[in-house]
Order: structure tokens, then C-alpha cells, then sequence
């Protein structure tokens, strides 16, 4: 049984990866537009990678190294979005979404 049991922290942290990825899809091709989707693909997702370990971990000092992981990389990955954002590399309504998302799921990390 992990430590998130009862909790929709894991399933929100999966859903906030896979939009995160259909949104990259989404954006340009160009140099620039790739860099940035792929930084933030790869913070979006280490988000739910490492709540999912922290869930399983063996002792306190993994789980909150893998929660404080979670939790920065929620930071970065809201940078990445709000720089989508400011840059007009899109106009899908899904950032500011996924920036609230990427900003609650920080806070929830902060209080584990």
C-alpha cells in the first residue's frame, strides 16, 4: 500500500503529464518551439515520475527527495507554460489550465 492511498494526487499528476504532452504536440516545429516543449515535457512529466516513486518509497529521507523533486520540477514545468504563454507560441486555453494545474500540484507537494 503506498502513501498516497485515498488520495487523487498520482491520477492528477498522470493526467497533468499526458495534457502536457498533447499540448506539445500541439506547438511549432521550429528550433525554439521543440526546445521549450521538450524542457517542459520532460519537467511535466517527472512531476507524476516521481510522486509515483515517492508513493513506493523505503524510507522518509526517499520520500521527501522524491517529493521535493516532484515539487520543483511542478515549478519548472510551470515556467515552461507560462513562457508558452507570454511568447504566443500558443492560443490553446489549456496553458493557463495547465499552469494552475502545474502551480496546485507544487502547493500539494510543499505540504507533504
Amino acid at each position: 500500500m503506498g502513501r498516497f492511498q485515498g488520495k487523487d494526487i498520482l491520477q492528477r499528476s498522470l493526467a497533468f503529464g499526458a495534457c502536457v504532452i498533447r499540448l506539445a504536440r500541439l506547438l511549432p516545429h521550429d528550433d525554439t518551439a521543440r526546445h521549450i516543449a521538450n524542457q517542459l515535457v520532460r519537467a511535466a512529466t517527472s512531476v507524476g515520475a516521481n510522486l509515483h516513486e515517492a508513493d513506493m518509497a523505503e524510507s522518509v529521507r526517499d520520500f521527501c527527495n522524491k517529493v521535493n523533486i516532484a515539487q520543483k520540477e511542478a515549478g519548472e514545468a510551470g515556467y515552461w507554460l507560462k513562457l508558452i504563454e507570454k511568447s504566443g507560441l500558443s492560443s490553446d486555453q489549456n496553458v493557463t489550465e495547465l499552469e494552475s494545474t502545474a502551480i496546485e500540484l507544487k502547493k500539494y507537494a510543499a505540504r507533504l
